[in-house]
């Protein structure tokens, strides 16, 4: 089941961000959610019976469309659609917003993560070069969204 987060939630992402399993260029914190909380940008989290196990930050205002600003799923969940599940989420919310595009970056070296986006519909955009520090770069992806 996918349900928006609460604030009891948030402790349990960044648990879950700090065990899926790849590298996070950007620290992960609670500061980090409520600066994002405070832009404007909305979690939802994805929960089985073992709890919450995967979530997504959405931010509704990235150029002509939204992003999918960040995903992670717990590392021993992970293979089970759930992170299928979160990316079509990001999709009927952008849909829902009446936007047609929905942008992601990714990590240079998350080549997994870059072959399952491209896999659900994004395309490879462009580079954002030292995007997390010298060195460092990010793909951006986009998916064209067909209306309602």
């Amino acid at each position: 089941m996918i349900r928006k987060a609460q604030e009891k939630d948030f402790s349990e992402l960044l648990k879950i961000a700090m065990n899926d399993g790849f590298k996070h260029p950007n620290e992960m914190s609670l500061e980090w959610v409520n600066t994002r909380i405070k832009r404007g940008d909305e979690f939802y989290v994805y929960e089985n019976e073992r709890g919450v196990v995967g979530f997504i930050c959405f931010q509704q205002q990235f150029s002509k469309g939204c992003r999918l600003h960040f995903i992670s799923v717990m590392k021993e969940e992970q293979g089970k659609g759930i992170g299928t599940a979160l990316v079509e989420k990001t999709k009927l919310l952008t849909r829902d917003l009446g936007k047609d595009k929905l942008y992601l970056y990714v990590y240079q070296d998350n080549k997994k993560a870059f072959n399952f986006y491209m896999k659900h519909g994004f395309n490879f955009s462009g580079i954002f070069l030292d995007k997390y520090g010298e060195g460092e770069h990010a793909f951006l992806m986009c998916s064209n969204i067909s209306p309602k």
